[in-house]
């Protein structure tokens, strides 16, 4: 019984059997065939905008690398921010500001531990290639078939 007050609460008016409901528009208000559901929505061809986040790091970046004129000495010179505020640190750090000191330490700290990883890495994959074509040369030397040849 509560199902029947509830379908005839939502029938059109004028007695029709077109039920309204969740997925089920009145008649008048639907789509018509060949209707775009946004006609006047975003024009083709205009990419999607990208995150807030991502327009974000664009700015930074662009800024970061903006070519800009400093005084050094009696002329000035053109650098990217970013080069020009490592300099600052640099000489902050070197008329023996603490802070300057620490910052500059980590940074290149982080840089000499980044350069050796990856040293260490290329020299491991070297070691494995040597060993590999050792392995292959033994193997066809076993064979009397000619060795590999083996790049530099």
């Amino acid at each position: 019984m509560a199902n029947s007050n509830k379908s005839r609460r939502f029938r059109l008016p004028g007695g029709s059997d077109y039920e309204v409901g969740y997925g089920k528009p009145p008649a008048a208000t639907r789509f018509k065939p060949g209707q775009s559901g946004n006609p006047h929505g975003r024009p083709k061809g205009v990419p999607n905008r990208p995150p807030p986040i991502e327009r974000l790091k664009a700015i930074v970046r662009k800024e970061a690398y903006r070519a800009i004129r400093v005084n050094d000495g009696n002329r000035q010179i053109k650098m990217s921010v970013v080069q020009a505020a490592v300099r600052s640190l640099g000489l902050a750090a070197a008329k023996g500001n603490a802070r300057a000191q620490r910052l500059l330490t980590e940074l290149l700290s982080l840089l000499e531990r980044e350069d050796h990883a990856s040293n260490m890495a290329w020299l491991k994959s070297a070691i494995e290639y040597k060993a590999k074509a050792e392995e292959a040369r033994e193997s066809a030397r076993r064979a009397n078939v000619e060795p590999p040849e083996m790049l530099p």
